[in-house]
């Protein structure tokens, strides 16, 4: 008896070798000599926002960052896309040029707006159809030309 399922076993083994080695020496088509980079398509994680070049974007959300960190802002207001919205507490607000930001600017970049901001990695924003979104929602991004552009600022 032991003998019948010893010789069974070995029967099963060389049909399963005999299965794999046919799938083993079956060669797989080369991709037309493709680089790494045209094989894989790596995700854009703003293609729902239609932003194409994501180095453009990401450098010029850190460009803000840095000119917020530095309060220079009529070089922040060169970043804004007008009109502005910003949302404070019930009242809903629409700045609507360079000037009138530069002139409200410690008001809209408050404390709270600004720490979210500066705790931001672009690569973990949270990113929908509606922009791209700083912290718990305190600034949302858009872009121009993949050029990051603030549109709302939300003071909570």
């Amino acid at each position: 008896m032991n003998k019948k399922i010893i010789v069974l076993t070995l029967t099963a083994l060389c049909a399963i070798e005999s299965t794999t080695s046919a799938y083993a020496t079956k060669s797989i088509p080369p991709e037309n000599n493709k680089t790494i980079e045209q094989k894989v398509k790596v995700k854009n994680r703003y293609e729902a926002i239609g932003i194409t070049n994501v180095k453009e974007f990401e450098k010029s959300f850190n460009i803000i960052k840095f000119l917020v960190k530095n309060n220079e802002k009529s070089e922040v207001a060169n970043y804004v896309s007008y009109p502005l919205n910003v949302n404070k507490k019930d009242k809903k607000i629409k700045i609507k040029s360079k000037e009138d930001f530069i002139k409200s600017y410690n008001t809209i970049i408050t404390e709270d707006v600004k720490k979210a901001l500066l705790n931001q990695d672009v690569t973990k924003t949270f990113v929908n159809y509606q922009g791209v979104m700083v912290g718990d929602g305190e600034m949302w991004f858009t872009h121009i030309k993949n050029k990051a552009m603030i549109y709302a600022i939300n003071i909570f």
